[in-house]
């Protein structure tokens, strides 16, 4: 920014648009954090997480080569999605021991498993980190599927009830996040009857979910003809 060149981190940040060299402040606009005031964290707090992910890295946005092709764009955003949701990566590792990371539908199952196993597990902040990650990204997708459907009316129908069924994902995602974790607090032990209902609230958002993505597949084989 000091040098007027924008630049894209993956700081869960939504927006850094400012600074504040005194305070050794970033400033931004965080859909988590509200929109009455900018949100403020610790230039360096990037590198205090390195036991989980790098500490830095940003992509620098350079001079502009070309015009923007939303539909290339907005087409391989689609695949990707649907690629994602689908993706196979790590099944082959499930049944050893250690953990593995998983995409789409295979991450939602083993959520599923986790709060069904017994004993029963108390939530931790990974549940909460990812009912926060999913819960918001994609009530976004919700509201990007209704901005294509007026692009590619040849698919409009099916990119509309994927919204539906983004939406109905993200509400229960919410209503089982409020339950697991009353005013974002993690609880201090494990309940059987929390879990159970935990896992049912899950299993009715990966199937939204499985059908979302069906829907947009059922869209882009419209639009491919």
């Amino acid at each position: 920014m000091k040098a007027d060149r924008n630049a894209f981190t993956t700081c869960e940040w939504d927006v850094v648009c400012g600074y504040d060299d005194a305070q050794h402040l970033l400033l931004g606009r965080g859909s988590y954090a509200g929109w009455e005031e900018y949100a403020a964290a610790d230039q360096a707090r990037a590198i205090t997480c390195t036991a989980i992910c790098p500490a830095l890295g940003a992509i620098l946005i350079g001079d502009k080569r070309g015009e923007y092709d939303a539909r290339t764009a907005e087409m391989a955003a689609l695949r990707e999605a649907v690629a994602h949701a689908r993706s196979t990566v790590s099944q082959d590792r499930l049944r050893g021991g250690e953990w593995v990371m998983l995409d789409g539908l295979q991450c939602y199952d083993r959520w599923v498993q986790d709060f069904r196993s017994d004993p029963p597990k108390a939530a931790g902040m990974g549940d909460r980190y990812c009912f926060g990650v999913y819960q918001s990204t994609h009530r976004a997708a919700s509201e990007f599927m209704r901005e294509l459907a007026p692009r590619y009316p040849e698919a409009a129908e099916c990119f509309l009830r994927a919204a539906e069924h983004f939406g109905g994902e993200a509400s229960a995602l919410h209503e089982c996040a409020e339950m697991l974790f009353p005013g974002w607090q993690l609880p201090t032990e494990a309940d059987r009857g929390a879990n159970d209902r935990a896992a049912d609230l899950l299993n009715a958002a990966r199937d939204s979910y499985a059908r979302a993505i069906e829907e947009i597949d059922a869209g882009l084989q419209c639009i491919d003809g």
